[in-house]
């Protein structure tokens, strides 16, 4: 099993393995077999123990991603608040049927966002000055798509994984989120975020330049800060949510996770991408 032990800044002062694979291992496991539990992934394993596992030697998907929060900060930075608003786009129906929010452009106290589904973002207007940002945005998200598919597939077993390619567009509500947090005393409150799980299957994020995200390990029950122990921009941090709960029967529950102020006054931009296919949410869905 590929962990290394680091000391992190952390609500606790444990030292905890690190879940780490390279991509390009993490692409040639053996799959599953549901009927055969001993060749259960090592992928899998990992994630069951720990809730996530850092992905490392990412490839075409650093470039991608670097480019994407250089484009995405400089659209946020560099345009006033009715450029911005160009980019907002039709409602986002979640795998409920319920209205979140605009797709696109959204400020908020704590924080702006852009927001598109990730099977489907030509469905919103890309105004001139964000069409840098479209181009890496759409690059940034099949390859996250195509990595949590495969971390599915490694997790259920090829009975029972599905893929983007095998979802009709309408049965896909993956959605795909770039964040700037200003970090200024304009929001006081220590949490951004406070602990939650997300109604995903899998969720991908790559590590941030400036600290924020921390996860709550499962093997240890200590929170960690993700951005304390990946390379930024150059790692991929991989946990789950509700939806993988169910579909292993508890077996791989959904990870607790926030977003803390940053101990600077750095901006923090993030980009994030949850798997939702419309199969795993069977109703009645209360």
């Amino acid at each position: 099993m590929n962990t290394q032990e680091v000391q992190v800044q952390a609500s606790s002062p444990l030292q905890i393995e690190v879940p780490r694979m390279k991509l390009n291992e993490l692409r040639h496991l053996s799959i599953v077999n549901n009927n055969q539990q001993k060749n259960q992934s090592k992928f899998a394993n990992l994630i069951q123990r720990h809730g996530f596992v850092v992905l490392t030697d990412i490839g075409i998907v650093e470039n991608n991603y670097n480019a994407l929060i250089a484009e995405f900060q400089n659209f946020i930075e560099n345009n006033d608040r009715q450029e911005k608003e160009k980019l907002k786009g039709p409602v986002y129906f979640n795998e409920r049927g319920v209205p979140m929010w605009a797709t696109g452009y959204e400020r908020m106290p704590m924080r702006e966002a852009v927001r598109a589904r990730a099977a489907a973002p030509h469905a919103q207007p890309w105004p001139a000055s964000a069409g840098g940002l479209r181009e890496a945005w759409e690059k940034t998200t099949k390859n996250l798509m195509q990595i949590a598919d495969r971390c599915l597939l490694l997790t259920l077993g090829a009975e029972q994984a599905l893929t983007y390619k095998e979802v009709e567009e309408d049965d896909n509500f993956s959605v795909c989120y770039a964040l700037h947090y200003p970090n200024d005393e304009s929001y006081p409150d220590e949490f951004a975020v406070t602990e939650h799980i997300d109604p995903s299957l899998f969720v991908i994020e790559p590590c941030s330049n400036v600290d924020g995200l921390e996860v709550l390990d499962q093997a240890t029950d200590t929170w960690i800060s993700v951005e304390d122990l990946c390379a930024p921009g150059r790692e991929l941090v991989v946990f789950t949510g509700k939806a993988l709960g169910a579909a292993t029967g508890g077996r791989v529950p959904g990870t607790r996770h926030r977003v803390r102020r940053s101990r600077g006054a750095v901006p923090r931009c993030c980009f994030i991408y949850e798997q939702k296919y419309a199969h795993y949410y069977p109703p009645p869905l209360d």
